[in-house]
């Protein structure tokens, strides 16, 4: 048995010292390439979950920002443009699990999946600084700055839907009217597919200095549509990708 000035002196007892949250993700998007390649990781992860449909929205509207209106008024500057990925699968345990995995995939052990040696989820930091998820009977997000929120990640669930309508209604108007998400969703506790919603960064941040502005998301989009249809050649259950945009006004 070691002496307690033994242990004292053992200066590896608390294990490795890891990088801050946010220096692991810029490493991580510095190995992949800022383009429509966010698109088609997005599009492979919907096929890995079986979905049939995939649906993309470039919104470039504004929600309220009351502060009394948010769970956090921080979270004010989440509240503009921003892309929306569907897809009519929802989201199971591993896939939660997954989407706050950053140097591995829970996918490592099933080779057959598209996504294996794809980076998934992880590329859409490379234009949002906090990722939205709704699916099933929950609402998470993702907060790797942990400014808006006391850990990297937080979650509401549904089933406190209509008091999440009456203590936070800005805070989830932006899911109102996109791809079938409506108020009734959260009072009834259930959104039967996943849909994500990523606030397009139009500040420099400690994760990234590339602005999303309104002239490089049309160019995504523009070289996405472009090819989008021979990404279902290579699909087994995606049968339909379809692109909409919604403007300010309308």
């Amino acid at each position: 048995m070691e002496s307690p000035q033994a242990e004292k002196d053992d200066v590896f007892g608390e294990g490795l010292i890891l990088p801050p949250l946010i220096i692991q993700l810029r490493k991580i998007l510095d190995q992949y390439p800022d383009d429509s390649q966010i698109f088609k990781e997005l599009v492979q992860n919907a096929e890995d979950a079986g979905a049939r449909e995939v649906k993309f929205l470039y919104d470039r509207r504004s929600y309220g920002t009351s502060s009394r209106s948010l769970y956090n008024p921080t979270l004010a500057k989440y509240q503009g443009p921003a892309l929306y990925a569907y897809n009519d699968a929802c989201f199971n345990e591993s896939d939660w699990k997954g989407v706050r995995m950053l140097s591995q995939s829970v996918k490592q052990n099933e080779p057959l999946k598209v996504g294996y040696f794809g980076m998934g989820f992880k590329s859409v930091f490379h234009l949002t600084d906090m990722p939205f998820i709704l699916s099933g009977d929950h609402i998470g997000v993702i907060d790797p700055h942990q400014q808006c929120f006391q850990s990297s990640s937080h979650g509401w669930s549904l089933s406190k839907g209509e008091n999440l309508l009456d203590t936070m209604p800005h805070q989830f108007e932006p899911f109102f009217g996109v791809f079938d998400c409506t108020k009734d969703c959260f009072k009834d506790g259930w959104y039967g597919s996943t849909l994500f919603r990523f606030p397009l960064r139009t500040h420099k941040s400690a994760l990234s200095d590339v602005l999303y502005t309104d002239a490089k998301m049309q160019g995504l989009l523009d070289t996405f549509q472009e090819d989008a249809h021979l990404l279902l050649l290579f699909m087994r259950s995606v049968e339909s990708i379809e692109v909409y945009q919604r403007d300010s006004h309308s």
